[in-house]
């Protein structure tokens, strides 16, 4: 089987209907004509059926999806069987992609794609009507095509608005409001707690006030607080300073490669790596990416010219095979034990840490781990050998976004050299400051940014009529590529410079094409062919039925008017002349048949002409569908444009009440802390003015008693009496201690 037919071959209804349809035919021509009307009409159910589906244009669909993915049409005609891995992906895709279905879950499809690929499925998954649910970790790929993001986290599905972008906004804003929200309800919380014990066991008043507070407490509990914002931990992706090494370190000239049996792949290739390069090598699938990458660290031998390298290189590549590198039967501790005998069991796990492999991920055999995990463990490989150059064959189709991130600080970081082969775009913009193009026999570096080479991508694809696009893409100017080690100044050449000969080197032809292709072809040509016949038959026969009904109508209304004429004639005569009458009616008869014969051909022309008119009609309405389908796809892009406007307006209300509310809020804050100071102010006046106002009573009470004590004339003159009592008379000492006594106090 084919690449065309397996993806043709997975609308089961579409085959089943074909093949009734055959069936149906076959019977038209050996059951009698009881059965007749039953077949017709069964087949004609079957032929609305298979226009409802498009079965015409099957074989044109499935072309152009292979085609958006990459498959030539000598690849559409080559059997399954004979493709890698990667393509039967692409295969499988294009089977899920044909028969539309009404739900279409894909698992994250950017995965053995190459980058023209990505920008065709990126642009057919944005114009899919029906309900798509797929995971991704390509922001760029996202952010074209979802219109919603579903968030995994703790065990919770969170929907959101938007593509990604959107969505990243959005989750910051909402969890720094539940921070603050949080925070809020943490610090009512201690207040209450500290007013219950204080004043809980004090006087009734505030031991009322205290239970009420703890009631509002345990409500506040029980209605549910707000959860604090948890931050993932991010990973500490580090590649070390390997040192520095004098120019040239990598170089590479004069290159020619091709498998055994296969086309030359490019020659004539120079260029060079050095410890500041940061290259990414782009071109479609089966240009040489990976080959060129094995060449650079000596996996393969150009069949001309020459590899350089440094005496003290070191090299490290990740590869998207991890049975390659990897033990897949010890756990990466163990391995990286094996692999550094001095290392301690401690500095293992630590180093481990830093690329995400924790816990009792690090005791689990390898071959029990996910992929994204395995991608991580020949990360942190690739860090502890120390390299100068890092070559990355698509590290991004197994990590997640956090990984890739982390991925992009450590490459930035990297003293040394990098290059890059991937699909990632959002990557490339982050890492990468030279673009090589890999295509056409040939590398060529790319004058431009990762943007202007994806519209261009686009542009081309437009221009083949794989891809729908607006004329502004189409008209886009063709890719600037410049040579990478030019003999004498740098030329700019505009589309890729055409390929000379090389002699020693003889490029295979093109398979021709086998009699089972040629078989298949007539087969459907014919099936085609007998479709419309049948189409034709049945309009045919269903005029000639009409037309044979309404024949029968016009006769017996012709019968009957004869029959009428000649009863008047008979009634009219007088018993006479019979034979003359029945020669009259012989004569009648044969003018009616001549009359009959006349209509019929009339009725024929008639009916020739209104078949002609109903095959016209059918024509305009399948050319009137089809710019119905046209003005329908215009239509939802110019839906989705207006939908991304209306986001986009959405956004900025959503982003100005956001900024009017946190104005409110600040403008509360401030008039709350302002009257909060005035209530402390008047608290303060209050209290001095007691103050003073007790000390002016208490000064006030002391100089009443002073002024009482004066005005007392008592207690004045008995003191001036004492005194002079005292001074002028004093006591007489007597040995006799009772008479002393006694005139003391008569003294007194």
């Amino acid at each position: 089987m084919t690449a065309k037919e397996a993806v043709m071959s997975v609308d089961k209804e579409r085959l089943k209907l074909e093949k009734e349809a055959e069936s149906l035919n076959e019977l038209l021509t050996d059951e009698g004509d009881e059965n007749q009307d039953e077949i017709m009409d069964r087949l004609h159910q079957v032929y609305e059926r298979l226009d409802e589906l498009d079965a015409s244009t099957a074989e044109t669909r499935a072309s152009l999806i292979l085609s958006g993915l990459g498959f030539t049409p000598e690849r559409q005609n080559m059997a399954t069987k004979d493709f890698s891995g990667g393509w039967r992906m692409r295969i499988a895709l294009a089977r899920a992609l044909f028969i539309q279905p009404t739900l279409l879950l894909l698992d994250e499809p950017t995965n053995h794609l190459d980058m023209e690929a990505v920008v065709w499925l990126e642009d057919y998954l944005s114009r899919w009507k029906k309900i798509l649910f797929f995971v991704s970790h390509s922001q760029d790929f996202m952010n074209n095509v979802c219109t919603h993001i579903i968030h995994l986290t703790r065990k919770r599905l969170t929907t959101y608005s938007g593509n990604y972008d959107t969505f990243v906004q959005t989750k910051a804003e909402l969890e720094e409001e539940q921070m603050k929200r949080y925070k809020w309800e943490q610090d009512e919380i201690k207040k209450m707690k500290d007013y219950v014990a204080k004043f809980g066991h004090g006087t009734a008043k505030n031991a009322k006030q205290a239970q009420s507070k703890e009631k509002t407490l345990e409500k506040m509990v029980r209605s549910g607080l707000t959860e604090k914002v948890e931050v993932e931990k991010a990973m500490d992706f580090q590649f070390p300073s390997p040192g520095q090494l004098s120019p040239p370190v990598l170089q590479c000239t004069d290159i020619a490669f091709g498998y055994p049996g296969c086309p030359i792949l490019y020659h004539g290739v120079d260029f060079g790596v050095d410890l500041d390069s940061r290259v990414a090598l782009v071109g479609p699938n089966g240009a040489g990416k990976s080959t060129l990458l094995k060449i650079m660290t000596g996996e393969l031998q150009p069949v001309h010219g020459s590899v350089r390298p440094h005496a003290h290189l070191r090299i490290a590549k990740f590869t998207q095979h991890f049975i390659d590198v990897l033990d897949l039967t010890l756990s990466p501790l163990d391995y990286f034990l094996q692999l550094w005998p001095d290392m301690t069991r401690e500095e293992g796990r630590r180093y481990l840490g830093r690329f995400g492999i924790s816990g009792t991920v690090q005791t689990q055999v390898m071959g029990q781990l996910s992929d994204g995990q395995k991608s991580r463990v020949v990360l942190a490989k690739m860090a502890k050998e120390t390299p100068h150059i890092l070559l990355l064959d698509e590290p991004t189709n197994h990590l997640d976004m956090e990984s890739i991130d982390s991925l992009a600080k450590a490459i930035n970081k990297f003293e040394g050299g990098m290059v890059l082969v991937s699909h990632d775009m959002r990557l490339i913009s982050q890492v990468a400051q030279e673009i090589w193009v890999v295509d056409n026999n040939t590398v060529m570096k790319y004058v431009g940014e990762i943007a202007d080479f994806k519209m261009q991508i686009r542009a081309q694809m437009q221009k083949s009529n794989i891809m729908q696009g607006s004329d502004a893409i189409t008209n886009a100017k063709a890719p600037v590529l410049v040579p990478l080690a030019p003999k004498s100044g740098i030329t700019t050449v505009t589309g890729i410079a055409p390929i000379a000969p090389v002699a020693p080197i003889s490029v295979a032809p093109p398979a021709p094409p086998t009699i089972e292709d040629e078989v298949m072809k007539a087969r459907m040509e014919r099936a085609e062919l007998a479709i419309q016949k049948q189409r034709e038959r049945q309009a045919k026969e269903k005029a000639e039925k009409e037309k044979a009904e309404q024949n029968k109508l016009e006769t017996k209304a012709a019968s009957t008017n004869n029959d009428n004429n000649n009863n008047n004639k008979n009634s009219d005569d007088d018993g006479g002349k019979i034979s003359s009458n029945e020669v009259t009616s012989s004569s009648e008869n044969t003018e009616s048949k001549t009359d009959e014969k006349a209509v019929r051909k009339t009725q024929k022309q008639k009916e020739r002409e209104e078949r002609e008119a109903r095959l016209k009609q059918e024509e305009e309405e399948r050319e009137k569908r089809k710019l119905e389908k046209l003005e329908l796809m215009e239509a939802a892009r110019k839906l989705k444009e207006e939908e991304d406007k209306a986001r986009e307006e959405r956004a900025k209300l959503r982003a100005e009440k956001e900024l009017k509310k946190k104005e409110e809020e600040e403008k509360l804050l401030r008039e709350e802390n302002e009257a909060k100071e005035q209530r402390k102010l008047e608290r303060e006046r209050k209290k001095r003015e007691k103050e003073l106002e007790k000390k002016q009573q208490e000064l006030e009470r002391k100089l009443q008693w002073i002024n009482e004590a004066k005005q007392d004339p008592w207690t004045q003159e008995e003191q001036d009496k004492l005194e002079d009592a005292l001074l002028s008379s004093p006591m007489v000492l007597s040995s006799n201690g009772s008479l002393a006594q006694k005139e003391k106090e008569e003294k007194w």
